[in-house]
């Protein structure tokens, strides 16, 4: 649900078709947004002849989670679009969301984008154990692999955690385990969620239908 508005790159250039290409979730002055990439092209014309690649400009906008309540059945990306254009501090506000222009691979590949992009922002959620959260992106994921391998190695029973909470707790060497254990699993459901909406959207046989595959309520849904 691109959005068509007409302004200007700080470098003077025209851009009026708008793009949400890439969400990531972010802490901004101790609040937790999305960052959404926003791709531009002059006109609806230019992005259906450069097969939306090749943007004219490329920009990242700050979206609230609780802007996206309203629209978060039509999937993260779209979610985000209209959010933007219902902003007052967005240099999109005001603009006209409207339905994507292309034919049926075009709106599958899209569809396809917003549900990895929603399998990737759970998949990076903190974990919760034991009434408390751990970071559970990339990086953490190493760092509790290290953990467990350097405690079992060194027979070491506990050591401190920082939580998402920012609050350092000591850990005991079963419940990293546990965390990790919980990490793979939540993956693995993801996994096989994404595929499931996957092969949903190949079955899909118009824009509706495509429209219609959303990641459910549950991950593991």
């Amino acid at each position: 649900m691109p959005i068509t508005k007409a302004i200007k790159t700080p470098g003077g250039a025209d851009i009026a078709y708008h793009v949400a290409t890439r969400v990531e979730a972010q802490t901004l002055d101790a609040a937790q947004v999305l960052l959404v990439q926003v791709s531009s092209w002059p006109s609806v014309e230019a992005y259906d002849l450069a097969g939306g690649k090749a943007a004219t400009w490329n920009d990242w906008h700050p979206v609230d989670f609780a802007a996206l309540a309203n629209s978060a059945a039509l999937g993260l990306g779209p979610a985000c679009e209209q959010a933007l254009a219902a902003s007052p501090n967005s240099s999109l506000a005001g603009g006209i969301v409207s339905a994507m222009r292309d034919g049926l691979d075009g709106a599958r590949a899209r569809q396809w984008a917003n549900i990895k992009q929603q399998r990737e922002l759970l998949d990076n959620s903190p974990i919760d154990h034991d009434g408390y959260q751990v970071d559970a992106g990339a990086s953490s994921r190493l760092d509790i692999m290290g953990a467990v391998m350097a405690m079992q190695a060194g027979g070491q029973a506990s050591r401190l955690w920082r939580c998402s909470d920012n609050v350092m707790r000591e850990l005991l060497l079963a419940d990293l385990l546990a965390i990790g254990q919980a990490i793979a699993a939540r993956r693995q459901a993801l996994i096989e969620t994404s595929d499931a909406l996957y092969q949903q959207l190949n079955d899909a046989a118009d824009a509706a239908a495509v429209a219609a595959v959303v990641w459910p309520t549950s991950p593991s849904a």
